[in-house]
């Protein structure tokens, strides 16, 4: 892997690649995302076909400095979510920069339609394992909201599905300030239309899903164009990497 924008000739160690993509120390949200040629962000109901190794690669990086990986139930239940787990050498930098030894993951659903006996809830006797953040709305039933409670830690939110502003207000409160957005689109696409999401991280790589997939976004249609600045650009298996600060609407001229 090597930077192609700003030009490098080195080839990338992780701890290069943890330098280009530490997100700053104030309050910032990224969303990653993989996609084909022709923009699937899935290829049935998955993203993991999509994946190179490199892309893999910095898709771990992005967890090893984040304070916590946020996403959307259906993608946690379709991806088959498991803790993120830190390993070794990354756990130390991370103690050493002042964070936890792993990020949890904090999982937004209206009604809490998550399996308590799932693999995101696994690793409850090993040694810095972190209870996931589940955050639902006030439709959750009575029993499913208890049988999350064994297992998480569940905060209801004010209205009958969990707001984007105030989930990601709750984790910064909690001082999780670096947030990392793995999806679903529709998630995304709510953070990006209240002006919450920061940078873009997005891998484009060399196949094509077909049609009728899902993409980047979904749901209700923005009002206006969301404009961008490319920050970085690494070129790795095929695949190109590309950091986007997120500036929102058109910028002056």
């Amino acid at each position: 892997m090597r930077t192609l924008w700003p030009p490098g000739d080195q080839e990338l160690s992780d701890e290069d690649l943890e330098a280009l993509y530490m997100p700053p120390e104030r309050r910032h949200l990224r969303a990653n995302f993989v996609l084909s040629l022709d923009g699937a962000a899935e290829f049935d109901g998955r993203s993991h076909g999509l994946a190179t190794a490199d892309d893999t690669r910095v898709f771990k990086i992005l967890r090893a400095v984040s304070d916590v990986v946020l996403v959307g139930a259906t993608t946690a239940r379709r991806e088959d979510y498991g803790p993120a787990l830190i390993p070794e050498p990354r756990r130390r930098r991370r103690l050493a920069r002042g964070q936890s030894p792993q990020p949890p993951v904090a999982v937004v659903t209206a009604r809490g339609d998550l399996d308590p006996h799932s693999r995101l809830f696994s690793g409850r006797q090993t040694a810095g394992y972190v209870a996931p953040l589940v955050f639902v709305g006030q439709g959750i039933a009575a029993d499913r909201r208890r049988a999350l409670e064994q297992v998480a830690e569940v905060t209801v939110c004010r209205g009958e599905r969990a707001s984007m502003t105030e989930v990601v207000g709750a984790l910064w409160r909690r001082g999780l300030r670096r947030v990392l957005c793995e999806g679903g689109p529709t998630l995304v696409s709510e953070l990006l239309a209240r002006g919450l999401v920061d940078e873009l991280c997005l891998t484009h790589t060399t196949v094509i899903a077909g049609p009728g997939r899902a993409i980047l976004t979904a749901g209700v249609p923005f009002a206006e164009l969301l404009h961008l600045d490319l920050q970085l650009l690494i070129g790795g298996d095929g695949a190109l990497l590309g950091r986007y600060a997120v500036i929102g609407k058109e910028p002056e001229k």
